[in-house]
């Protein structure tokens, strides 16, 4: 279990630094939203559900946001339980199916890294 919610992170801190190729370019991160609408294009949200997973994804913006500027390497565990958090809210958010069809994708993207 703990090394599927490490899984998990890793390859949501992947999307968040950098799965959107356009920001690459320019040296940023996909926003709340563009991530929000790659979610929507592959679990098909409802437009409520949308507005839930924008928030979530703002909400994990500022926590990244404040461990990055508390100085120092921010730690695994810190990066994890942030993931977690994320993880849970989604679960809550998405139906059991679209929650399956999320890791599906997340999986087929990032493969089998970190076994």
């Amino acid at each position: 279990m703990q090394k599927n919610i490490f899984k998990i992170a890793l390859m949501s801190l992947m999307i968040v630094c950098g799965a959107n190729a356009a920001n690459a370019q320019m040296g940023q991160m996909p926003t709340p939203t563009q991530r929000a609408d790659q979610m929507k294009e592959v679990v098909k949200l409802s437009d409520d559900q949308y507005k839930k997973i924008v928030t979530v994804y703002k909400e994990q913006d500022e926590q990244f946001k404040k461990l990055m500027s508390d100085g120092g390497q921010p730690s695994h565990e810190e990066f994890g339980k942030i993931f977690q958090e994320q993880d849970k809210k989604l679960k809550e958010i998405l139906t059991d199916e679209q929650y399956k069809k999320w890791q599906e994708h997340m999986q087929s993207m990032f493969g089998g890294m970190g076994q």
